[in-house]
C-alpha cells in the first residue's frame, strides 16, 4: 500500500486511517509496516515467500532513516531473518519505567 502513513511526506488526502484495519479483516492476511528500509527490505522478501496466504506491506512516501541495510541489499523472509524480526510479535526498542508507546510502522520514529 503506498502512501499509508498518518502524516508527514504522505499528505491530508493519503493518510491511510483504516488501510491496516480494512486489510487486517481479510482472513489469513498477513499485514506488515515497515519502521525503517532495512525492515522494508525484509517485508518485501517475506511477501515475495509467502505463498500460503495474502500479504501486504504499507509503505510512506518520502526518504528513509538512513539505516543500516542487509548485506547484499537484499532482504529475507521474516522468520528467517535476525530474530528480533517475527511475525505477529512486538519487540520492545527502548526500556523505561514510565511511559509506554506503542508504533506501527513509520510511526515508530516518531515515538523512539
Amino acid at each position: 500500500m503506498d502512501r499509508a502513513g498518518l502524516v508527514g511526506t504522505d499528505g491530508p488526502t493519503h493518510c491511510g486511517a483504516f488501510d491496516v484495519t480494512y486489510m487486517a479483516c481479510l482472513p489469513n492476511m498477513v499485514v506488515m509496516a515497515p519502521f525503517d528500509e532495512a525492515e522494508l527490505m525484509h517485508m518485501v522478501a517475506t511477501a515475495a515467500a509467502i505463498d500460503d496466504r495474502p500479504s501486504c506491506f504499507r509503505f510512506p512516501r518520502g526518504n528513509g532513516v538512513g539505516a543500516v541495510l542487509p548485506s547484499n541489499n537484499k532482504g529475507m523472509p521474516l522468520e528467517e531473518s535476525i530474530r528480533i524480526y517475527t511475525i505477529g510479535k512486538g519487540r520492545i526498542l527502548r526500556e523505561g519505567n514510565r511511559v509506554s508507546l506503542l508504533g506501527y510502522g513509520a510511526i515508530v520514529q516518531q515515538c523512539l
